[in-house]
Formats: C-alpha cells, structure tokens, sequence
C-alpha cells in the first residue's frame, strides 16, 4: 500500500482536508493488459481511470467514486 498525501481540495460533505494517493493498480488510469485476446489497455477499477486516489480520512467519503467508504459512514 502506497503512502498518501493531503490534498490542496476540501471535502464536500464534511469540509476537511482531503487525503490521496497515486493509484497502485495502474499507470495514468489504465491497465496495459499485455494479452492478445485484449490489445488495448482498459480502464481501472479501482482509480475509475483518473489515475488516483482521493478519500475523506474524517467522514469517509469517496471521492473517486462519489460514494462513502463504508456503508456505516453513510447511515451516520
């Protein structure tokens, strides 16, 4: 797991300090799949193809999806 860094943009749910991260999983949002049946390369799931990560650590939410982490944070 890759460390992560605060980000210059605000949360807009709780307004705090959002944290991000490179993505892990693949190189500016796509995955070189190197096969010939897949000659292109597709987009990541875990970035949603933006190539990063960004996550309110106060309330959980998600930006790169537009959802919260967990569905406890949501019901709170």
């Amino acid at each position: 797991m890759s460390d992560y860094e605060y980000s210059d943009d605000d949360c807009p749910k709780c307004g705090a300090q959002l944290a991000g991260r490179h993505c892990n999983q693949c190189e500016d949002g796509e995955i070189d799949l190197d096969d010939p049946l897949w000659p292109d390369a597709v987009r990541c799931d875990t970035c949603n193809g933006t190539g990063h990560e960004e996550w309110c650590r106060e309330c959980g939410w998600d930006v790169t999806y537009g959802r919260f982490l967990s569905p406890q944070d949501e019901a709170a």
